[in-house]
């Protein structure tokens, strides 16, 4: 997304969460965008977001909000964090459907935090998987970089 488009984004976002709508109409904002601004590594909107979240949304969708920004924006996740996604990640694969690019930016995410703390073997799994899942998305570059 380009720097005017998350700017603008960023505006509106405010706008909501600032302005007279309900706390679901605000989580339902912040729930669709919060991926746009972890993938611009925008740390303080993703920081309002969070903070809004804690208060207001379901503690399972907060906490795996949270590991997502811990893991690519602030690069400061727990064991928690990798549990948190692991588990999500595992009962994805279980579920009937499509859910390829959820589950290859899981792995994603899981590759990054691996390569952060300097486990090769287990980044080099997770991003291999992922680049599988992601294929013909922008990640698919980023993940062909890193490995």
């Amino acid at each position: 997304m380009a720097t005017n488009d998350m700017e603008r984004l960023a505006e509106t976002l405010n706008a909501v969460i600032d302005g007279r709508f309900s706390k679901k109409e605000k989580n339902q904002a912040i729930s669709t965008t919060f991926f746009f601004f972890v993938d611009a590594q925008d740390k303080e909107m993703c920081k309002k977001q969070l903070k809004f979240l804690k208060d207001s949304a379901k503690a399972e969708e907060y906490e795996f909000d949270r590991a997502m920004f811990r893991m690519l924006v602030d690069h400061s996740a727990t064991e928690d964090d990798v549990e948190i996604i692991k588990e999500k990640l595992d009962a994805l694969k279980n579920v009937k459907g499509n859910h390829s690019s959820q589950i290859g930016i899981m792995e994603y995410m899981l590759g990054v935090h691996y390569s952060d703390n300097g486990n090769k073997h287990e980044a080099k799994r997770y991003l291999r998987d992922a680049r599988l899942h992601l294929k013909d998305t922008p990640y698919h570059s980023k993940i062909k970089k890193m490995l």
